[in-house]
């Protein structure tokens, strides 16, 4: 993820499915998107998506647009949420969420 933050948005509650033009494709209603990426376990492109992607605009003014109209549309039948990109951790935050796996070996 990279870029200036204020002209990103957040995605969630992705078809596990999607793939990063899709996002591109479905994300352009509301304006003219530089970059696209949706978030994966391993942080590879062919990796398992986690659900949550990017969207970098060419401008604020369509970052407000995206979250006005795109918040809540369908994309492959579901509700995405569409949102500002709060910060440049938030994938990392997101993951921290998660539980984490024991280490092997632990008593």
């Amino acid at each position: 993820v990279h870029g200036d933050f204020e002209q990103m948005v957040y995605i969630g509650n992705l078809p596990w499915k999607a793939e990063w033009q899709e996002l591109k494709d479905h994300m352009k209603q509301a304006g003219t998107v530089e970059f696209a990426k949706i978030l994966t376990q391993d942080g590879t492109q062919m990796g398992r998506s986690k659900g949550i992607g990017c969207v970098r605009y060419s401008s604020q003014a369509e970052v407000q647009q995206a979250i006005e109209m795109l918040n809540g549309s369908d994309m492959m039948g579901r509700a995405i949420v569409v949102d500002r990109w709060t910060s440049r951790e938030r994938g990392e935050q997101e993951e921290a969420a998660e539980p984490a796996e024991p280490e092997s070996g632990a008593a």
